[in-house]
Protein backbone atom coordinates (compact mmCIF):
# COMPACT_ATOMS: atom_id res chain seq x y z
CA UNK A 1 0.00 0.00 0.00
CA UNK A 2 2.78 2.39 0.89
CA UNK A 3 4.39 1.74 -2.44
CA UNK A 4 1.15 2.50 -4.29
CA UNK A 5 0.74 5.77 -2.39
CA UNK A 6 4.31 6.73 -3.21
CA UNK A 7 3.81 5.88 -6.86
CA UNK A 8 0.52 7.81 -6.88
CA UNK A 9 2.16 10.94 -5.34
CA UNK A 10 5.04 10.61 -7.80
CA UNK A 11 2.59 10.37 -10.72
CA UNK A 12 0.68 13.43 -9.49
CA UNK A 13 3.87 15.49 -9.16
CA UNK A 14 4.95 14.39 -12.66
CA UNK A 15 1.47 15.32 -14.01
CA UNK A 16 1.78 18.81 -12.46
CA UNK A 17 5.22 19.26 -14.01
CA UNK A 18 3.91 17.99 -17.32
CA UNK A 19 0.98 20.46 -17.21
CA UNK A 20 3.34 23.34 -16.35
CA UNK A 21 5.66 22.34 -19.17
CA UNK A 22 2.68 22.12 -21.55
CA UNK A 23 1.62 25.67 -20.56
CA UNK A 24 5.17 26.92 -21.08
CA UNK A 25 5.34 25.15 -24.42
CA UNK A 26 2.05 26.73 -25.52
CA UNK A 27 3.26 30.22 -24.48
CA UNK A 28 6.57 29.67 -26.28
CA UNK A 29 4.80 28.46 -29.43
CA UNK A 30 2.56 31.54 -29.39
CA UNK A 31 5.58 33.80 -28.88
CA UNK A 32 7.39 31.98 -31.68
CA UNK A 33 4.43 32.50 -34.04
CA UNK A 34 4.35 36.21 -33.21
CA UNK A 35 8.07 36.50 -33.81
CA UNK A 36 7.73 34.71 -37.15
CA UNK A 37 4.97 37.11 -38.21
CA UNK A 38 7.10 40.08 -37.18
CA UNK A 39 10.07 38.62 -39.02
CA UNK A 40 8.01 38.24 -42.19
CA UNK A 41 6.87 41.87 -41.98
CA UNK A 42 10.45 43.00 -41.43
CA UNK A 43 11.66 40.98 -44.42
CA UNK A 44 8.97 42.61 -46.60
CA UNK A 45 9.91 46.07 -45.32
CA UNK A 46 13.58 45.31 -45.97
CA UNK A 47 12.81 44.33 -49.56
CA UNK A 48 10.82 47.53 -50.10
CA UNK A 49 13.67 49.59 -48.65
CA UNK A 50 16.14 47.81 -50.89
CA UNK A 51 14.06 48.62 -53.96
CA UNK A 52 13.68 52.23 -52.88
CA UNK A 53 17.43 52.43 -52.26
CA UNK A 54 18.27 51.18 -55.74
CA UNK A 55 15.83 53.69 -57.25
CA UNK A 56 17.45 56.48 -55.27
CA UNK A 57 20.91 55.36 -56.31
CA UNK A 58 19.96 55.41 -59.99
CA UNK A 59 18.29 58.81 -59.61
CA UNK A 60 21.35 60.14 -57.83
CA UNK A 61 23.69 58.88 -60.52
CA UNK A 62 21.47 60.37 -63.24
CA UNK A 63 21.45 63.72 -61.44
CA UNK A 64 25.22 63.65 -61.12
CA UNK A 65 25.53 62.94 -64.85
CA UNK A 66 23.12 65.79 -65.68
CA UNK A 67 25.08 68.20 -63.47
CA UNK A 68 28.29 67.25 -65.27
CA UNK A 69 26.59 67.89 -68.61
CA UNK A 70 25.05 71.25 -67.56
CA UNK A 71 28.26 73.24 -67.36
CA UNK A 72 27.24 75.79 -70.01
CA UNK A 73 25.30 78.76 -68.62
CA UNK A 74 23.96 81.40 -70.98
CA UNK A 75 23.33 84.94 -69.87
CA UNK A 76 22.36 88.04 -71.82
CA UNK A 77 24.73 90.91 -71.06
CA UNK A 78 21.96 93.55 -71.33
CA UNK A 79 19.76 91.73 -68.82
CA UNK A 80 22.77 91.15 -66.56
CA UNK A 81 23.54 94.85 -66.47
CA UNK A 82 19.91 95.68 -65.68
CA UNK A 83 19.87 93.12 -62.87
CA UNK A 84 23.10 94.49 -61.46
CA UNK A 85 21.76 98.07 -61.52
CA UNK A 86 18.39 97.09 -59.94
CA UNK A 87 19.86 94.73 -57.34
CA UNK A 88 19.71 96.11 -53.77
CA UNK A 89 22.85 94.15 -52.91
CA UNK A 90 26.21 94.70 -54.58
CA UNK A 91 26.98 92.06 -57.21
CA UNK A 92 29.06 89.09 -56.15
CA UNK A 93 31.87 88.36 -58.56
CA UNK A 94 33.37 84.87 -58.40
CA UNK A 95 36.82 84.00 -59.70
CA UNK A 96 37.02 83.18 -63.39
CA UNK A 97 38.16 79.57 -62.78
CA UNK A 98 34.66 78.72 -61.54
CA UNK A 99 32.67 75.87 -63.08
CA UNK A 100 30.07 78.41 -64.33
CA UNK A 101 31.06 79.54 -67.80
CA UNK A 102 28.91 81.56 -70.16
CA UNK A 103 28.09 80.16 -73.56
CA UNK A 104 28.91 83.33 -75.46
CA UNK A 105 32.58 83.97 -76.12
CA UNK A 106 34.22 87.23 -77.05
CA UNK A 107 37.79 88.39 -77.38
CA UNK A 108 37.80 89.61 -73.79
CA UNK A 109 36.90 86.33 -72.04
CA UNK A 110 37.57 87.55 -68.49
CA UNK A 111 34.95 90.32 -68.65
CA UNK A 112 32.35 88.00 -70.19
CA UNK A 113 33.07 85.36 -67.60
CA UNK A 114 32.75 87.77 -64.69
CA UNK A 115 29.49 89.20 -66.12
CA UNK A 116 27.98 85.70 -66.49
CA UNK A 117 29.03 84.68 -63.00
CA UNK A 118 27.78 88.01 -61.62
CA UNK A 119 24.41 87.30 -63.23
CA UNK A 120 24.25 83.89 -61.56
CA UNK A 121 25.32 85.33 -58.21
CA UNK A 122 22.82 88.18 -58.36
CA UNK A 123 20.06 85.72 -59.27
CA UNK A 124 21.05 83.56 -56.31
CA UNK A 125 20.97 86.57 -53.98
CA UNK A 126 17.59 87.63 -55.36
CA UNK A 127 16.29 84.07 -54.96
CA UNK A 128 17.37 84.01 -51.31
CA UNK A 129 15.69 87.37 -50.59
CA UNK A 130 12.49 86.16 -52.26
CA UNK A 131 12.55 82.97 -50.19
CA UNK A 132 12.92 85.02 -46.99
CA UNK A 133 10.07 87.28 -48.08
CA UNK A 134 7.83 84.28 -48.81
CA UNK A 135 8.61 82.83 -45.37
CA UNK A 136 7.78 86.14 -43.68
CA UNK A 137 4.52 86.50 -45.60
CA UNK A 138 3.54 82.92 -44.79
CA UNK A 139 4.17 83.60 -41.12
CA UNK A 140 2.13 86.82 -41.28
CA UNK A 141 -0.77 85.02 -42.99
CA UNK A 142 -0.67 82.32 -40.34
CA UNK A 143 -0.89 84.97 -37.63
CA UNK A 144 -3.79 86.71 -39.40
CA UNK A 145 -5.81 83.51 -39.79
CA UNK A 146 -5.07 82.54 -36.19
CA UNK A 147 -6.26 85.95 -35.00
CA UNK A 148 -9.42 85.67 -37.07
CA UNK A 149 -10.17 82.28 -35.52
CA UNK A 150 -9.66 83.66 -31.98
CA UNK A 151 -11.89 86.65 -32.76
CA UNK A 152 -14.67 84.42 -34.09
CA UNK A 153 -14.37 82.21 -31.01
CA UNK A 154 -14.66 85.23 -28.70
CA UNK A 155 -17.62 86.59 -30.60
CA UNK A 156 -19.31 83.20 -30.64
CA UNK A 157 -18.93 82.69 -26.90
CA UNK A 158 -20.62 85.98 -25.94
CA UNK A 159 -24.12 85.96 -24.52
CA UNK A 160 -27.01 87.80 -26.10
CA UNK A 161 -27.17 91.23 -24.39
CA UNK A 162 -30.95 91.19 -23.81
CA UNK A 163 -30.87 87.76 -22.18
CA UNK A 164 -30.68 88.63 -18.48
CA UNK A 165 -31.71 85.29 -17.04
CA UNK A 166 -29.40 83.98 -14.36
CA UNK A 167 -28.73 87.44 -12.93
CA UNK A 168 -31.75 87.49 -10.60
CA UNK A 169 -33.89 89.15 -13.24
CA UNK A 170 -37.48 88.04 -13.53
CA UNK A 171 -39.01 88.95 -16.90
CA UNK A 172 -42.50 90.46 -17.03
CA UNK A 173 -45.26 88.51 -18.62
CA UNK A 174 -46.03 89.71 -22.10
CA UNK A 175 -49.33 91.52 -22.58
CA UNK A 176 -51.98 89.66 -24.39
CA UNK A 177 -53.39 91.36 -27.48
CA UNK A 178 -57.01 92.46 -27.22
Amino acid sequence: MDMLEQVDSLIQSKNKKCKELAKKLKALEQSFDELNATHDRLVDAHEKLGKAHTKLETSHSLLLEENKEKVVVSCDVGITCDLIKESPNPPIVVASNSSCRPSSTTTNSTSTSSVGVTCDASLKVENETLKREVDELTHALGKAYGGEARLLKCLGSQRFSLNKEGLGYTPRKARRPL
